[in-house]
């Protein structure tokens, strides 16, 4: 609870509200905030400078502790949660997807793709048009290109895969959403093997690292904006993406540059962004 001098604060909304005298004095007697407020309530719009501070403080509800609520409420920490249910899927139903947009019924999955559409610049509405087909597949690789570039700084154990994007027409023999309108593939292109598969169906560390990172760019992006903090609780599947490579996620945390983000969590490692904006990792489990 925070201790507050209620009667100072009285004396120094009198002070900085040029009241008249004789309101002053009318109201002198008050011992908190909100006796305060009753008594210019009870005033009226005479003087004009009793009604304005009469809404002033109505506005924080005669509670002082609302004036440091407000003040700090902007500096508050934003909080985003990624786990095994945020990857991204392999096969996406355009028209599905906006649907759920609009209707407000987005799950994880379908977020992380939506960020990676807001990284590249890209609207769900554009892929109605098979004109931008082959532009909008070349932004999604060229993005997902980068988001592989920076994977692979942390990725070690084969550098031979790369994101690839395909969009295509209703796929009539496939169930519902994906038998009615433009259709997005993603798939993992292994160049050692010379083979492509499924998004969904690499190696679950990979596809969780490159989900994260895709949803992180944007997050990256959004904190750059707002400049608010941020702070990231990561549910990855298991061990395996710290074990996976070298280092895994492990490696960002040494080299995140800024103050760490200390807690009490199950093999813990801290992830930060270039902007020091501090995120924390939590994984369900033991102490």
């Amino acid at each position: 609870m925070i201790g507050i001098d209620e009667k100072r604060v009285v004396t120094n909304l009198l002070s900085d509200a040029a009241l008249p005298a004789a309101t002053v004095k009318s109201v002198s007697g008050c011992a908190t905030v909100h006796e305060l407020h009753e008594a210019l309530v009870e005033i009226g719009d005479e003087p004009p400078q009793a009604a304005e501070l009469a809404e002033r403080v109505g506005k924080w509800n005669a509670d002082p502790r609302r004036l440091f609520i407000n003040a700090f409420a902007r500096h508050l920490p934003r909080f985003f949660y990624f786990d095994d249910y945020s990857i991204m899927q392999g096969r996406i139903s355009v028209p599905d997807l906006q649907a759920k947009r609009d209707a407000n019924e987005l799950d994880d999955a379908d977020r992380t793709f939506l960020a990676l559409l807001r990284f590249v610049g890209a609207e769900l509405e554009e892929f109605e048009s098979e004109a931008n087909y082959e532009r909008l597949k070349a932004d999604l690789e060229a993005a997902s290109n980068e988001i592989s570039d920076e994977l692979f700084r942390f990725w070690s154990q084969n550098d031979q895969l790369a994101v690839e994007f395909d969009i295509s027409g209703p796929d009539d023999d496939a169930l519902p959403p994906l038998n009615a309108g433009t259709n997005l593939h993603v798939r993992i292109r292994n160049d050692r093997h010379r083979v492509t598969v499924p998004f969904d169906q690499r190696s679950r560390g990979f596809v969780w690292f490159f989900s994260f990172l895709a949803y992180f760019s944007e997050l990256k992006r959004q904190t750059s904006e707002r400049h608010a903090p941020l702070i990231l609780l990561l549910d990855e599947p298991g061990p395996e993406p710290p074990r996976q490579g070298a280092g895994g996620l492990p490696a960002l945390h040494r080299r995140a540059p800024g103050p760490q983000a200390p807690g009490r969590l199950h093999d813990a490692f801290a992830v930060h962004d270039r902007a020091e904006a501090p995120l924390a990792r939590a994984h369900r489990g033991g102490p």
